[in-house]
């Protein structure tokens, strides 16, 4: 038999050894991986949308962006955007009440050339049930719009955009984007635009296991 402070040290021992593991578990880390990759891939992301800054004259746009993501942050790639402008009923009513013509520029066609960069990655719980991932993404670019009267103009562009993605190879896109051109004065056309965006390759793969 062992003596009792003996004994009482023997317990003690055992104890701890019987704790170390627990120990040694609440120190590992564990990340996880983002459920959608886009680098290296080709992004397509065809786009509806409407001017939202110009009283007088109202475009809608139809088009498209071509994307190929260098990293998860940087992507470069090409927009075709072809613009339909309409009067405004404001503009019919300076006409009408005030034998005004004001002068506005009405686009046909805008193509871009431009660089993206996503600076923000995150995910929300929609109606608590579903974790929609997304990011958010800065753009710029230079190219040139084509008037309605066949005029030709270098034109400069700057935007905002997010994608929620919703498969490995599809995302839901919304876009505000902001171009300029000269033609005797500066032309605004703010759009606010959305569409989808389809991946390729259509899945990925990490190089690490989780």
């Amino acid at each position: 038999m062992l003596r009792s402070p003996l004994r009482t040290l023997f317990i003690l021992l055992l104890l701890l050894a019987s704790e170390l593991p627990l120990a040694q578990a609440q120190e590992v880390r564990v990340f996880q991986q983002r459920p959608f990759l886009r680098k290296q891939r080709v992004e397509l992301a065809p786009v509806a949308g409407l001017s939202i800054n110009d009283p007088m004259v109202e475009h809608v746009t139809l088009g498209g962006t071509l994307n190929y993501h260098f990293t998860e942050f940087v992507a470069g790639g090409v927009s075709y955007w072809r613009t339909m402008g309409y009067e405004t009923g404001l503009y019919d009513k300076m006409q009408h009440d005030f034998s005004l013509l004001p002068r506005v520029l009405k686009t046909e066609s805008l193509i871009t050339g431009q660089v993206s960069y996503a600076f923000l990655y995150g995910k929300f719980a929609l109606f608590n049930t579903w974790v929609i991932h997304f990011d958010t993404h800065v753009q710029g670019g230079l190219g040139v719009t084509q008037t309605v009267a066949g005029d030709t103009k270098f034109a400069g562009d700057y935007g905002l955009g997010q994608r929620y993605f919703l498969l490995d190879w599809l995302s839901l896109n919304l876009e505000l984007r902001h171009y300029i051109f000269s033609d005797d004065g500066l032309f605004h056309n703010v759009t606010l635009a959305a569409g989808l965006g389809f991946f390729a390759p259509f899945g990925f793969q990490y190089k690490h296991r989780k």
